[in-house]
């Protein structure tokens, strides 16, 4: 099975998680902090689209198990959430 990995974007990647989801395929979604500390822990500072693509790559590769899909019933509470980063 084929593994995709896609940072969230507020809710902009949904239509594209769901399309994924339809053709069958294993979905990782990171967090934007997730993917922040891995670049960290790698150690790169630099920050454009190729590089953010490869550390995505990189990080959804790391994953040992994928965890189910959330409840679709939650999907609206989950929109009302929101969480804050410390500058």
């Amino acid at each position: 099975m084929s593994r995709v990995g896609l940072e969230a974007t507020g809710g902009y990647e949904r239509a594209l998680v769901n399309a994924l989801h339809d053709r069958g395929l294993e979905l990782v979604v990171h967090q934007p902090i997730e993917i922040k500390l891995f670049a960290r822990l790698k150690r790169l500072r630099a920050k454009n689209d190729r590089i953010d693509a490869k550390l995505i790559a990189s990080a959804t590769a790391q994953v040992d198990a994928v965890k189910a899909a959330a409840d679709p019933r939650l999907v609206e509470l989950a929109e009302r959430l929101t969480a804050y980063e410390p500058a």
